[in-house]
């Protein structure tokens, strides 16, 4: 089985399984991503202002200022009113994935 290198909080670095449908569906937007390195990160800035470069992963804080508050926004979501954070998206992905039986080790 496929698994994904993913590098955490304080540099740690875990390896989670793939779901076939998640291989096939990364699979396909690597080639359309056209990503030249394969060990690279998986998600990748389209353009860095700043250096130019494009090697390094996306950055966490414009995802959540620019995707997550933006659509949560769109949706009626706000931080002030309903917590709107990104440990509140973990909570409720680990809550999801164990009402969906999870193992509670992997989660």
């Amino acid at each position: 089985m496929k698994h994904f290198k993913v590098k955490g909080k304080g540099d740690k670095i875990r390896y989670v399984p793939l779901h076939p449908l998640a291989q096939r569906l990364s699979e396909q937007y690597l080639v359309l991503a056209a990503h030249a390195d394969a060990d690279g990160a998986l998600f990748q800035p389209v353009r860095n202002n700043r250096t130019g470069g494009l090697e390094r992963p996306l950055n966490a804080n414009p995802i959540y200022r620019n995707v997550v508050r933006k659509y949560g926004q769109a949706t009626g979501l706000n931080i002030e009113v309903n917590g709107l954070y990104v440990d509140s998206m973990r909570t409720t992905a680990a809550t999801n994935a164990l009402s969906h039986e999870a193992d509670i080790a992997k989660v």
